[in-house]
């Protein structure tokens, strides 16, 4: 519904919307310049690691996918991407100045040197540390 003042009426006649030219959003859609690959890194670690170890676990019913989801979003909105997050905005040319140098998800959720279990004895490998 247009406003009925008629200067505001004019100028919404006036807008012109503008699509993004074919072949061009893995240039300049932030998304798809960095972020949805990290996404799927994680993503493709729980499906392989479901796979490879045999766990009875149906990744495709719509629990278990809200819950994976609900997984990968909690990881990826740490304070540990921020600057991950601005290098996507960055390097889509939407922000003028770098980041410093990020961690990405490799970096942050799939690097276990430090990390050690808490039962003694363990031979069962993490899959993902929180970030």
């Amino acid at each position: 519904m247009l406003p009925t003042n008629p200067k505001i009426s004019r100028s919404y006649l006036q807008d012109v919307s503008l699509g993004i030219p074919p072949k061009t959003t893995s240039i300049i859609q932030p998304l798809d310049v960095y972020f949805n690959r990290q996404r799927k890194m994680i993503l493709r670690r729980v499906f392989n690691h479901v796979r490879l170890d045999d766990i009875h676990i149906n990744l495709a019913e719509r629990n278990n996918v809200i819950k994976l989801h609900s997984l990968v979003h909690s990881q990826m909105k740490s304070k540990a991407f921020e600057s991950m997050i601005k290098y996507v905005w960055y390097r889509s040319g939407y922000l003028k100045t770098d980041p410093d140098p990020f961690q990405n998800v490799k970096d942050v959720c799939f690097t276990f040197e430090k990390d050690k279990c808490c039962v003694e004895e363990c031979i069962n490998g993490q899959i993902i540390r929180c970030s």
